[in-house]
């Protein structure tokens, strides 16, 4: 799998991951939710590049990546009201 398609993979899996993470924490800090959701992603392309499914990721800067991805999504969800503060 090559880099847009690892890409492409992992859009579906983070917006359903920050939900999950954000229903689960509920009104925990904003960092902890990240965190979580950014580990939680990261741990599929692990169990991805332990089958050879993807290879030659920088994870580090895969991870960066990934974090820059779900604090998008939130702020979507946030300017959208799916987020509500105090919900």
């Amino acid at each position: 799998m090559g880099i847009l398609g690892l890409v492409n993979s992992l859009m579906p899996l983070a917006v359903n991951v920050v939900g999950s993470v954000e229903t689960l924490f509920g009104p925990k800090r904003g960092s902890q939710k990240k965190e979580a959701a950014v580990n939680a992603v990261t741990s599929v392309v692990n169990i991805l590049g332990s089958t050879g499914v993807v290879s030659g990721v920088d994870t580090t800067l895969l991870m960066e990546g990934i974090g820059d991805i779900v604090e998008g999504i939130v702020k979507i969800n946030n300017a959208t009201g799916v987020f509500k503060k105090g919900a």
